[in-house]
């Protein structure tokens, strides 16, 4: 869910409208999300996510970095779950037309347990 939430973000951001320097918008179920920088350039743009949900009860926060030159998207997430769990995740996919099958890795640790997962990528730019 994470992974999923650092997606929409980003597909929110690229696609509807939110694509410009320093803009923000809502997520999903609540929550926002703002990026840094210009939207025309190659390299990396930055974002925060703050408390954003992609499912009704697993808040997401945290910087993400999406390298165009590299074609990388990295995160160091912080979520909060049902009852109180908490957890951190570093989340990590390639974008890019010849690697947007790459498979997308979290790891980290959630409600005192370890979490090590591979998944499909989220989001991948259009071109």
């Amino acid at each position: 869910v994470s992974a999923q939430t650092v997606g929409d973000v980003l597909a929110r951001w690229f696609n509807l409208g939110y694509g410009s320097s320093n803009s923000g918008g809502r997520c999903l179920y609540g929550g926002t999300f703002k990026s840094h920088g210009p939207f025309f350039v190659t390299g990396p743009r930055a974002f925060t996510l703050d408390k954003c949900l992609f499912v009704e009860d697993l808040s997401v926060s945290g910087p993400v970095v999406w390298n165009d030159a590299t074609q990388a998207v990295d995160a160091k997430l912080q979520v909060q779950g049902p009852g109180g769990a908490t957890g951190s995740f570093t989340v990590r996919w390639k974008t890019g037309i010849y690697n947007w099958k790459a498979p997308t890795t979290v790891t980290g640790e959630y409600g005192g347990h370890s979490v090590n997962v591979q998944s499909p990528a989220p989001w991948v730019p259009q071109s």
